[in-house]
């Protein structure tokens, strides 16, 4: 499968990618400091939360996305649609979590 990981460098995505760096699936690391690919990891430097990054680099197609990362209500409003349209499966996974005020 070809995943895409945002916020795979930090304290939750590393665990993952570590153990996701064993299989046979092809996976790509957003992060914002540089990091050499090792096996089929594959590290894609850039601010994830740059609307403007993260939609050239959903115009790759993804099995899955699994999320890490911190939105605002209205980052994640932006986000949404694009990052669903993007993939078979979205995960989103964070240690905080998102205020909805209508």
């Amino acid at each position: 499968m070809k995943i895409l990981i945002l916020g795979g460098t930090g304290a939750m995505g590393e665990p993952l990618v570590q153990l996701l760096s064993n299989s046979d699936n092809v996976v790509f690391v957003t992060s914002r400091a540089y990091h050499e690919n090792d096996r089929n990891i594959n590290y894609i430097q850039g601010n994830a939360k740059d609307i403007y990054f993260l939609e050239k680099i959903l115009n790759e197609k993804f099995d899955i996305i699994i999320d890490f990362m911190i939105y605002s209500t209205l980052e994640f409003k932006e986000r949404v649609e694009k990052l669903l349209n993007s993939s078979k499966q979205y995960i989103f996974i964070s240690s905080s979590s998102i205020k909805v005020f209508n």
